[in-house]
């Protein structure tokens, strides 16, 4: 009977750039531990992440791995036996160190010519047993542009253990019963708030969304089906799509409320859509407004897209109010108004840091207006002066 295999690792925040790389780089591992164990999968490893976890699921897995059956040569079949007709000191080295006479070898014909052989069988272990290996491949196996120590080892005799970014908890789930593992501590590191990492069956939410009771606590599961369920009512949605999907929805939504239109060639340039999922677990959009003073029809609008990555709008021209539309993903809308106001032009940028709703950043919008006249071009927009306010 085959079943599901389920492993998260609860990390500290990993850059957005890593992801990408990472989700696909950490299914072709997996398969390769379990192609290397022996163990009969139906399907690939399923993998997905958010700036705080790295989850990889195998659907169906066999309950033992397959038996070994390995055939092993030794020396030539000429040089097995003495002038005396007894057997060789090779032939004898060869049958003691396998633990077998010289009478349970056999002849292998090669392209080489014919050895003595031996024919290796070993029974299967069950899956449950050979899993913590499986792990130990996958924690060794991940590569990262930047390895962090953390103080941390593996009883596999290959000393420390570096990562991405220290974990901070292992879901390890196979037939929805925890397979133990454990991740030690060094000596020097060890103490009453920095202990070794257990595995367990048991994840955690977002950091501080939530509806009632303690943001970020722990949540039992069971299934894939039940974990990926648990998330989203803890404010983390586990597939970056469905993350990327619920940005381009509300961008478009509150555009439209805006009376303008994300500028979708823009953003694309900038590759915020693509960096933007993996910034936040739970992304929103918030709106916000920004009236100028004096604005000519050709208006030209600057922002700096690595800080509060804004996306830019289809400016409309004549007289206008400009909108931002922030969020995770912050998107440059202009509606057309016949209002003027003398307040100073302002981005308001609602940017939630690695999964965190805790940032309202005001930053001083760089507004360059152009005489009329014959086309000239854009003098470049001037650093505002004016320092960036920060709201926690």
């Amino acid at each position: 009977m085959d079943r599901e295999l389920l492993i998260e690792f609860g990390v500290e925040e990993i850059p957005a750039g890593w992801l990408p790389g990472l989700t696909r780089q950490l299914a072709q591992v997996t398969d390769a531990q379990v192609k290397a164990l022996r163990l009969d999968a139906d399907a690939k490893a399923e993998t997905h992440s958010t700036p705080r976890r790295l989850a990889v699921l195998v659907p169906r897995l066999a309950e033992r791995q397959t038996d070994l059956e390995e055939l092993v040569t030794g020396p030539r079949a000429s040089e097995a036996t003495g002038p005396d007709g007894q057997p060789a000191a090779g032939a004898l080295g060869f049958a003691k160190k396998h633990g077998v006479t010289v009478a349970d070898l056999e002849r292998a014909e090669t392209p080489k010519g014919t050895y003595l052989a031996y024919r290796k069988r070993q029974r299967g272990k069950a899956t449950v047993d050979a899993l913590p290996e499986l792990m130990t491949g996958i924690l060794r196996g991940l590569s990262f542009p930047r390895h962090m120590h953390w103080d941390a080892c593996l009883e596999d005799g290959k000393g420390e253990l570096t990562f991405g970014r220290p974990i901070r908890w292992i879901l390890f789930l196979y037939g929805g019963r925890v397979v133990p593992f454990e991740i030690r501590r060094n000596d020097n590191a060890a103490g009453p708030l920095v202990q070794d990492v257990r595995s367990g069956a048991v994840t955690y939410g977002h950091r501080f969304l939530t509806t009632s009771g303690r943001a970020g606590r722990a949540i039992k599961v069971k299934t894939f089906d039940d974990y990926r369920a648990r998330l989203m009512e803890h404010f983390v949605i586990l597939s970056r799509e469905e993350r990327r999907e619920r940005i381009v929805r509300e961008l478009d939504l509150h555009a439209r409320r805006l009376g303008g239109r994300v500028h979708r060639p823009a953003a694309a340039r900038a590759g915020l859509l693509e960096e933007v999922p993996d910034l936040v677990e739970y992304p929103s959009v918030v709106a916000g407004t920004f009236t100028t003073r004096s604005v000519r029809p050709s208006l030209s609008i600057t922002s700096r897209t690595r800080s509060s990555t804004p996306m830019p709008d289809e400016s409309m021209n004549a007289s206008c109010s400009a909108s931002i539309v922030s969020g995770p993903c912050a998107s440059l809308c202009a509606k057309r108004s016949r209002e003027s106001s003398n307040s100073d032009a302002f981005s308001m940028s609602y940017s939630p840091r690695n999964g965190n709703l805790r940032s309202a950043m005001v930053r001083p919008l760089q507004v360059k207006t152009l005489p009329p006249g014959p086309a000239r071009r854009p003098a470049t927009a001037s650093r505002p002066t004016e320092p960036a306010l920060e709201a926690r």
